[in-house]
């Protein structure tokens, strides 16, 4: 399995799983379209936590995406960046 991340700022550490980093959505995609990736490639994570909306927006309309982990925290906290708004119902909600 090769995995990759996109995330606009390198972590610290690569994660242990993560065999390319991407900057933003669509160069992460033209890379899993490339030979011999295309063959080999099986997860796209696009992690970070402060991602601009157009990359998650991007990410959650993208035909590709399949799987949403999402943490709903029951609290109000005074912040600046939010989850965008998606069609929820294109999903199944599984619980743990």
């Amino acid at each position: 399995m090769i995995g990759y991340f996109v995330s606009l700022t390198p972590p610290s550490t690569v994660p242990e799983h993560a065999h390319f980093l991407c900057q933003d959505f669509d160069s992460g995609v033209g890379l899993a379209l490339l030979q011999p990736l295309c063959d080999l490639m099986e997860t796209i994570w696009v992690a970070h936590r402060s991602l601009p909306f157009p990359c998650n927006q991007n990410a959650l309309m993208h035909p590709w995406c399949d799987r949403v982990y999402l943490t709903d925290i029951m609290a109000d906290f005074h912040c600046d960046v939010f989850f965008p708004q998606f069609d929820q119902s294109i999903f199944r909600k599984q619980e743990r």
